[in-house]
């Protein structure tokens, strides 16, 4: 299990070494390319201005992301509450009862109990608590 494990890591590790060397290598090929039209000192702010934009680039794709899966996140909370409120009016009863055990859950651990107040503001009252982001 050790070795393996082991394998792995060294495996990684020369992974990276490959990824960085490639780096490396492909920033002098920039370099000789810009060197010869512009000179030495606009061919280093050529590739430092590459890899700035290659920075900026990969940034931007995780914002994007991040704010993708923010968006969906808060879609299916809203389905989740209206879901909720569906169950809350056809079926008073079971809601009790939830209720009851949601309340009997609380007494024990009072971090339950803040979670359960902030959903039950956010679905009864209408998420006007809520700060809007966009």
């Amino acid at each position: 299990m050790l070795n393996k494990a082991l394998m792995i890591a060294a495996a990684v590790a020369a992974m990276a070494a490959a990824a960085a060397t490639a780096v490396v290598a492909l920033a002098f090929a920039l370099y000789a390319v810009l060197r010869a039209p512009f000179g030495p000192a606009w061919a280093s702010a050529g590739v430092a201005g590459a890899a700035a934009l290659i920075m900026g680039l990969g940034v931007l794709s995780l914002a994007i992301q991040n704010q993708v899966k923010a968006r969906a996140k808060a879609r299916e909370a809203e389905a989740s509450a209206a879901r909720l409120r569906e169950l809350l009016k056809d079926k008073p009863f079971a809601a009790a009862g939830a209720a009851l055990a949601t309340a009997l859950t609380a007494l024990r651990d009072p971090k339950v109990s803040g979670f359960v107040l902030r959903t039950a503001l956010e679905i009864f009252g209408g998420g006007r608590g809520k700060r809007r982001r966009g």
